[in-house]
């Protein structure tokens, strides 16, 4: 049974997935297991959600291409995990108070991994809870992140924060 973590409420599997190309299980002895691109992805949201940033930044290369959505309060391309950092997650609190992405499910298909899910964070006037559906777009090559693409209706993450 595979070992499972828990996010926001959700367990996620942990499993990995060995690539065998087709061999039987006896020929894959002393084979290093990879995690799959979905599972470097789930990897990532866990990793964040419990706090550990360092970890977070960890599955991303060195030249990745963060987009977040025209519109949105973040808008606009940072590359590279510091400017990520330093951009983005660093900024959340512009948006509003316990700020957090949450994936629901996730659909994955070659280098692609798409996170479907919603924002939830609570006004930072108000205090009241907020919540806007969104979808992030990944691109894994070579077991990093190069790409991601924030896709979300900028103008209900203005009306709300």
């Amino acid at each position: 049974m595979p070992e499972l973590l828990f996010y926001a409420g959700r367990r996620l599997p942990s499993e990995r997935v060995s690539y065998s190309a087709g061999l039987s299980p006896g020929l894959m002895e002393g084979v290093l297991e990879m995690a799959t691109n979905r599972e470097i992805v789930e990897g990532a949201y866990a990793s964040f959600a419990q706090g550990d940033v360092p970890a977070a930044l960890g599955a991303m290369a060195d030249d990745i291409q963060w987009t977040e959505a025209d519109g949105f309060p973040l808008a606009g391309t940072y590359v590279g995990p510091q400017a990520v950092l330093e951009g983005v997650f660093m900024r959340l609190g512009e948006i509003g108070d316990e700020f957090a992405a949450v994936p629901d499910q996730f659909v994955a298909d070659g280098d692609t991994v798409v996170a479907l899910g919603h924002y939830t964070w609570k006004h930072k006037n108000s205090a009241e809870p907020a919540s806007v559906k969104m979808v992030h777009v990944w691109t894994i090559k070579g077991g990093k992140a190069v790409a991601f693409q924030q896709h979300v209706d900028t103008v209900r993450v203005r009306e709300l924060s």
